[in-house]
């Protein structure tokens, strides 16, 4: 049977007054914090439109995707196109 070890009121201080994430060790202020968003730029001019999810089948998405390499834009810019040229917008 173990031994039950009382932790000191210096260790609990510790445990109480650690930061939350490694992040916050670095981050000092709220000046510090970069003010754009982190993560995945978005490249096509769409972005603040509404989002949609499609589901393509396999080959549709494959054609497609093949598509926007051969022409080197994105896949949703291709997809916008189709849909105000099939809306006639």
């Amino acid at each position: 049977m173990r031994k039950k070890i009382k932790p000191s009121f210096e260790d609990m201080e510790k445990f109480v007054n650690a930061p939350a994430s490694p992040r916050e060790n670095t981050i000092k202020n709220e000046a510090d914090l970069p003010n754009k968003r982190i993560g995945r730029p978005k490249i096509n001019k769409y972005e603040t439109d509404v989002k949609l999810t499609l589901s393509l089948p396999k080959n549709i998405h494959k054609s497609l995707k093949l598509k926007a390499v051969d022409l080197e834009r994105p896949m949703a810019e291709l997809i916008v196109t189709a849909v105000k040229e099939y809306l006639k917008i």
